[in-house]
């Protein structure tokens, strides 16, 4: 339950984020500056800068998520490269927190930072910037080490088949994928010190701020919902076999056989469903269950 709640947090959070990038990019978000109304001005960067806030911190439950599942996956082995998952999971979160606080210190009064036209100052732009260099570093740092542990520790795991362990690895270096965006992101924080054209300048940044954010997100998630995929890929099979032996007649023992297996206990029924028999009603029931 612990697991589960800690993939569905990152998810939830991320919609929140998304939700207000979209509300942003509606107000005018990639546009230059000199093309948008100042009452749009305020409520995009308010928005833009709500989402990527929100995303920042996304980006903590994200990789917190993707730690724990490692933890719980090694079971009880390599006790202390255990240390080390917790070590990353906590300073990624002080960092990108340290992140968050400096960009509400950017401008004083901190209104100023989504309303140009009020008075005051921005001195803190480029502290802001160095902290986002620094956490877009640990940031990628952490995407590539969780990308690698499991290559490193699943090799000694018993009770897993090895194609199962392959799907994993290949499935959580995806993260790699994620780094790479980190790094992007943190190339990309220069632009944001272009106060003259914010607005068209943080857009970019905020499209590899999002795609970390959901890559960190989708290969964290995906070996969490293997029996999901199992079990639907089993409904889809068994409903294909189902109406291809129920669509021509049983002229032979291996259909014969087939809807036998497939029946189970309401063997009768099945196969009279799948000659075309008409059943009465309670009969069709228990054949269907």
């Amino acid at each position: 339950m612990g697991l589960r709640t800690n993939k569905i947090t990152p998810q939830a959070v991320a919609l929140g984020s998304q939700v207000s990038l979209t509300l942003s990019v509606r107000y005018g978000l990639g546009n230059h500056q000199n093309l948008i109304s100042h009452d749009n001005i305020v409520n995009l960067n308010l928005w833009s800068w709500i989402a990527q806030v929100v995303s920042i911190i996304d980006l903590i439950f994200a990789r917190t998520a993707v730690a724990a599942f490692l933890l719980l996956l090694q079971d009880g082995m390599h006790h202390w490269t255990r240390y080390l998952l917790w070590l990353i999971g906590i300073v990624q979160a002080a960092i990108y927190g340290l992140s968050v606080g400096g960009i509400f210190k950017q401008c004083s009064p901190v209104e100023k930072l989504w309303d140009p036209s009020i008075p005051g100052t921005c001195n803190g732009v480029a502290a802001s910037a160095v902290d986002g260099y620094v956490a877009g570093g640990i940031g990628a740092f952490s995407d590539f080490f969780l990308a690698a542990y499991p290559i490193f520790i699943i090799r000694e795991i018993q009770h897993m088949k090895r194609a199962t362990k392959v799907g994993i690895c290949l499935i959580l270096g995806g993260g790699v994928v994620a780094g790479s965006a980190a790094i992007v992101k943190g190339i990309s924080i220069k632009n944001i010190t272009n106060i003259e054209d914010n607005t068209y300048a943080m857009a970019n940044l905020n499209i590899w701020v999002f795609t970390e954010m959901w890559f960190v997100i989708i290969f964290g998630s995906i070996p969490t919902l293997r029996k999901v995929f199992l079990q639907f890929s089993r409904d889809i099979g068994s409903a294909i076999m189902h109406r291809d032996i129920e669509q021509r007649p049983p002229n032979n023992m291996e259909d014969w056989a087939q809807l036998r297996e497939l029946s189970g206990s309401g063997e009768r029924e099945g196969l009279a469903s799948a000659l075309g028999v008409s059943l009465s009603a309670s009969a069709c029931s228990d054949g269907a269950r």
